[in-house]
């Protein structure tokens, strides 16, 4: 069984479109739900509210491109990398709230900087870590979103 599957780049971007229709109108969606913080004017919905409805402009923007075009040449659908980038993402959501941000997110960008082809696991991991405590610091500080800390409970 090969680990590549190919198709044509217009069935490509219209499966792409489609995916990535769903997940914008999956977190449009989940946002709603999202409670407000009463002395903030731009809440915790804020930004993942932008990021899905941009999420729905561009799938569409896509499928149309990929209608219009009609592109029939060949290219590599599905590899190995994007699955196992699928795959760790799953778990990533799975484990999220247990592990904690700063662990889970620290160990996915490590997980895809090697898969992108950085060059040593020290540098990687070095990189995932500051990266992720910029990210968290952001969210806390100066967003006032609070992002679980799970097993770093208490000692952060």
């Amino acid at each position: 069984m090969s680990s590549k599957r190919h198709a044509t780049k217009k069935q490509a971007d219209l499966i792409a479109a489609g995916i990535m229709l769903l997940i914008g109108i999956y977190v449009s969606i989940e946002v709603a739900g999202f409670k407000k913080i009463a002395s903030l004017d731009i809440g915790p919905a804020f930004f993942p509210k932008i990021l899905g409805w941009l999420l729905i402009a561009f799938s569409i923007m896509l499928g149309v491109e990929a209608i219009k075009k009609n592109d029939t040449e060949e290219v590599v659908f599905l590899n190995r990398n994007l699955l196992i980038v699928f795959a760790f993402v799953g778990v990533y959501a799975i484990v999220f709230n247990w592990a904690g941000f700063i662990l889970t997110s620290a160990v996915l960008l490590s997980i895809l900087m090697k898969l992108m082809g950085a060059e040593t696991w020290k540098k990687t991991i070095i990189i995932s870590i500051i990266t992720t405590f910029i990210i968290y610091g952001i969210f806390h500080t100066f967003l006032n979103v609070p992002l679980p800390l799970g097993l770093l409970e208490g000692l952060i």
